[in-house]
């Protein structure tokens, strides 16, 4: 009797495991019934091409760099020409005008070297003339008068034509000049010019300072015409006047002579600077006719 209760037992406790196992596995309404073929055909929607390229050979990467070196390499090429081509044109507008120039400053001096020499021999005879008076001596009065009018108040002075030297240096286009001969040449004319400047403001100061002391000693009165701009032109002194001095003190005709020849002194030092610049403007136009074909 207790083995039947037992088998019993045992068949109601295994058929409960049975009904719950078989409980866990059964599906309810809600669940979802997924589908193989629509989960295939989403992911067939969402699929790329393939974008990868095959890599290139080392030769086309060359042959891009080769082509790109050749353009920038002749794009510089072309513009240093045409810049090289402008640089030569300017250089040589500049060398036409410099000539020009130099045409005009050695016509000058061509004039004005020989009256120079005229008037130091001029202010050497009147420095003679004043030594005489200052020491009691016979002199000609009337010479004396003459060459401190004539010639013991100045002389033309020489002024270089600068501009287009002056234009070279002030947009700085010495560079633009190659030929270092050239070059080399300009800036020593250059130098000259500069040196006849500070000569003439000497010369002109002493030449101020002479005129002054001869204001105490000459009766300007005497002049009727008066000019020294060139051999053409000449004093004339008023004949209906007695010529004499308007002082003859000694020690002041010693300070005026003493003047003349500072003056002397001074243009001899002028006349040598403008001689070696009229030697450099003719040999400098010279150079420049060879070297860019000026003539």
């Amino acid at each position: 009797m207790t083995n039947n209760t037992d088998e019993e037992h045992l068949d109601k406790l295994t058929n409960t495991q049975s009904e719950n196992v078989s409980g866990e596995i059964i599906p309810t309404k809600d669940t979802e019934i997924i589908n193989p073929n629509q989960e295939t055909e989403n992911m067939e929607v969402h699929h790329h091409p393939d974008l990868h390229h095959k890599p290139k050979k080392w030769k086309e990467y060359f042959l891009e760099f080769l082509m790109i070196f050749l353009a920038v390499t002749l794009g510089f090429i072309a513009e240093n020409f045409r810049e090289y081509n402008v640089n030569k044109s300017k250089e040589r507008e500049f060398m036409v005008a410099l000539k020009e120039d130099l045409i005009s400053d050695t016509a000058q001096l061509n004039l004005i070297l020989p009256a120079s020499d005229n008037q130091f021999e001029k202010l050497d005879s009147l420095y003679t003339l004043l030594q005489a008076a200052k020491e009691g001596k016979p002199f000609d009065i009337h010479r004396l008068y003459y060459l401190n009018f004539r010639h013991g108040l100045g002389l033309i002075m020489f002024v270089p034509d600068q501009r287009t030297l002056l234009q070279i240096k002030n947009i700085g286009a010495f560079s633009l000049i190659t030929n270092k001969t050239c070059r080399d040449t300009i800036t020593n004319y250059d130098y000259f010019n500069n040196a006849i400047a500070i000569n003439s403001g000497y010369y002109k100061t002493l030449i101020e300072d002479m005129s002054k002391t001869a204001q105490k000693i000459f009766n300007y009165d005497q002049v009727k015409i008066y000019g020294f701009w060139n051999e053409s032109t000449d004093i004339f002194l008023d004949t209906s006047l007695p010529l004499k001095l308007e002082n003859s003190d000694k020690a002041l005709l010693t300070e005026y002579s003493n003047k003349v020849r500072s003056v002397m002194m001074q243009l001899d030092a002028l006349r040598r600077t403008e001689e070696i610049q009229f030697s450099e403007g003719k040999n400098l136009i010279a150079l420049l006719n060879k070297e860019y074909h000026l003539e």
